[in-house]
């Protein structure tokens, strides 16, 4: 998310590990990524007028379109931090026009009747900008159910140079 990333993660014996790289491309790319411990918290992007199911709309079950969903962090490991990252690249553009974003989380029995917290992150124009996230989940009548959440950044709006 910044030029001179910086990564730290944590081993199953529990020692931290830590690594860093200068990403000198970052500029070609425009990424938003959600930070959670809550399960069932997913992005999705919907590339230029993509609806369910069709082509460019990318999400954790799958990529049909110009950009890229990846996943950090283990789901199996209670309390294990996750990451989503949506990134677009502009060289790959295949047209012009819009990707609108929208966060879904569906209520478990372990989140329903309480707050998810977590971190919605933007990165756009050699800046990063971070933004705490809280779902009130409804009560555990609602389990099986979702929240979207739409818009939860402002659009990317895609454009060739």
């Amino acid at each position: 998310m910044a030029q001179n990333a910086v990564f730290l993660a944590e081993t199953a014996t529990g020692k931290p590990l830590m690594a860093s790289a200068f990403v000198s491309d970052i500029s070609e790319f425009e990424r938003v990524a959600i930070h959670t411990v809550a399960r069932g918290v997913g992005l999705h992007a919907f590339e230029c007028g993509a609806e369910f199911g069709a082509a460019g709309r990318i999400w954790s079950q799958g990529t049909r379109g110009s950009g890229h969903l990846l996943q950090l962090g283990d789901a199996s490991l209670p309390s294990a931090p996750l990451l989503q990252i949506y990134s677009h690249a502009f060289p790959n553009l295949r047209t012009e026009g819009e990707i609108a974003l929208s966060l879904e989380a569906e209520v478990h029995p372990e989140t329903c009747d309480h707050s998810v917290e977590g971190h919605i992150l933007s990165a756009r124009n050699g800046g990063l900008r971070v933004r705490e996230l809280s779902l009130e989940m409804p009560d555990c009548n609602a389990v099986g159910d979702f929240l979207v959440l739409n818009n939860p950044v402002e659009s990317l709006k895609l454009s060739r140079n």
